[in-house]
């Protein structure tokens, strides 16, 4: 039996030197191998590291940043805060919005919003209990997630109503509904929690402790889904001669159709 001869790993600090001296002439070769093998080495040593691709040029300053985020550690406070002030990079953002000083990130607030968004912004202010939250600024998801980090309660008046208006948005957007379909195929009914988002939220209820609206949801699509399936149109879909793709667009409305129906009529205007 034969064996590939493998190449022997080069000792660490050989590389970061290359890789620091930009007249080596094997900085692509350093670079590859170092990001190779980064997630195997000691601390003490992904940090040298980070620091050699902080001093480096924006795509290697990118990658260090993701790694950064995921390891942060105080060392990098001076670091990442020079570079986003020279730079305002939407990757070095987000270490900034996570782990800087609150009111280093409340006077940058407006320049984080245009880069990072409003929700990871707000995730981090609203630990402030005096922060008052933009809800306008929130899809209903992100809304549920920024209470439930912060630890401010959310009336379950308003998070039923959050669900079942999420519904009716989700589920009269066919491209939502269309994403779903691409891998459903035949297989039975459509449940409203084939739709990401909507999932995503009943999840948020689990993690709230909501769960009882949990049950309540869960029996809820059941029911829909039970109406969809012993009604006369979809026990006719199934005699017809369709391809895939016109058996999907007459399934998706007729769900569409029935969860309508099922819907309270202050969730549906004009239905």
């Amino acid at each position: 039996m034969t064996f590939e001869t493998r190449k022997r790993n080069r000792p660490i600090a050989t590389l970061i030197k290359w890789y620091s001296d930009k007249e080596s002439g094997k900085v692509v070769e350093a670079r590859k191998e170092i990001q190779h093998r980064f997630d195997y080495l000691d601390w003490k040593v992904q940090k040298k590291i980070l620091m050699a691709f902080l001093d480096a040029g924006q795509s290697d300053r990118q990658w260090a940043y993701r790694k950064i985020y995921r390891q942060w550690d105080k060392c990098f406070l001076e670091p990442i805060r020079t570079l986003w002030e020279e730079h305002h990079g939407n990757i070095c953002v987000w270490s900034v919005v996570k782990y800087f000083p609150m009111d280093y990130v409340k006077a940058n607030a407006e320049l984080i919003e245009e880069l990072d968004g409003y929700y990871h912004l707000c995730m981090r202010l609203a630990e402030d209990p005096s922060y008052a939250i933009d809800r306008s600024k929130l899809n209903d998801r992100e809304y549920l997630m920024v209470m439930n980090n912060c630890h401010r309660k959310v009336n379950e008046d308003e998070a039923i109503d959050i669900f079942f208006q999420s519904v009716y948005e989700c589920w009269l957007d066919d491209s939502s509904a269309a994403i779903l379909l691409s891998y459903k195929g035949r297989n039975g009914v459509l449940s409203v929690f084939d739709i990401n988002a909507i999932s995503s939220i009943r999840h948020v209820f689990y993690t709230m402790g909501f769960d009882h609206l949990v049950d309540q949801i869960n029996e809820w699509d059941r029911q829909q889904m039970s109406t969809v399936y012993h009604s006369d149109e979809f026990r006719a879909l199934g005699k017809e001669h369709l391809d895939d793709a016109e058996f999907q667009e007459k399934l998706l409305a007729i769900t569409q159709k029935y969860i309508m129906l099922a819907l309270d009529d202050k969730y549906v205007p004009g239905f």
